[in-house]
């Protein structure tokens, strides 16, 4: 009975409070099914910032694979520090955006603009942005539940999520956890 007893305590504490409510096995954005890859943490000297997740039809552990392909996915991001401000976000961002496509943004800049305006109207602890990837639509970026903008291009998905999964990523041990590592 002990090592039942042990063994559900490491489940409760392996999960971190909220991570299944926010990061659940599954969802259904523009009704297909996607499947949780793997999530994690965004650090910075040993401060959370966020947490994120990505989301697939089929799993794969294949970044350049998962960056090229053409098929419906999400990437869940949770903001879980209260330090982190609009223009942190933005900066960050942009950061990402110049390692994803190793410096050649010009061709994206409208887009990135686009996307950068998702922070304008602020960002706080808790809030969820879902970036979601419908074939022949585009990525439609999501704050809280609410559509805010849809963005053309499987380019832009590439660069988007480049920023967690690409060569240069924002945490090499956060893209890890994303391939289900």
């Amino acid at each position: 009975m002990w090592r039942i007893t042990a063994l559900l305590m490491l489940v409760v504490l392996a999960v971190p409070a909220g991570a299944a409510e926010h990061f659940p096995a599954s969802m259904t954005p523009a009704g297909q099914v996607l499947q949780l890859q793997g999530s994690g943490e965004r650090t910075r000297m040993f401060i959370k910032l966020y947490r994120v997740g990505l989301y697939l039809e089929e799993a794969s552990a294949d970044a350049a694979e998962i960056l090229g392909a053409e098929r419906p996915m999400n990437m869940r991001l949770r903001v879980e520090s209260g330090m982190i401000t609009a223009e942190k976000m933005q900066k960050a961002t942009r950061e990402g955006f110049e390692k994803s496509t190793s410096g050649k943004t010009a061709a994206l800049e409208n887009e990135i603009a686009r996307f950068m305006a998702v922070y304008q109207s602020g960002v706080e602890e808790g809030d969820v942005y879902d970036f979601n990837y419908v074939p022949g639509k585009g990525t439609q970026l999501i704050k809280n539940g609410e559509t805010q903008d849809v963005i053309a291009g499987p380019a832009f998905k590439k660069a988007l999520y480049g920023i967690w999964l690409g060569k240069q990523p924002a945490q090499k041990k956060l893209k890890k956890a994303l391939l289900g590592g």
